[in-house]
């Protein structure tokens, strides 16, 4: 990968994503009784609220499997984060209209 920043960390991989894991994760991310729910911003005691910078919905991948299970662990070799210090995998909607503004979620203030 190309390192783009160290803090915050930030490396950039080409094609990190085999065409069958792509089409796998595509095919999760598009089966009818997912549920996704409105993407909220974290609030200062770790809590999720409204806000007007995200209008995206947002959905955890809660499956296990070997595939999901593959690309978890080489995202954890290749960001050097052990597994269980990385949050689950999310998939994100955007509809026409839909935006992400920039902002600082409260976990990143100073101080926390």
């Amino acid at each position: 990968g190309t390192v783009l920043s160290w803090s915050p960390r930030i490396v950039a991989f080409e094609q990190f994503l085999s065409p069958s894991e792509a089409d796998h994760l595509l095919k999760l991310a598009t089966i009818k009784h997912r549920f996704y729910g409105r993407t909220a911003l974290v609030g200062v005691y770790g809590n999720s609220v409204p806000g007007s910078t995200i209008t995206s919905q947002i959905s955890e991948l809660t499956e296990q499997d070997p595939i999901i299970e593959n690309i978890t662990r080489r995202m954890a070799l290749a960001s050097l984060v052990p597994e269980e210090h990385m949050e689950s995998l999310r998939f994100l909607r955007y509809e026409p209209n839909n935006f992400f503004r920039g902002h600082i979620d409260a976990h990143a203030l100073a101080g926390r």
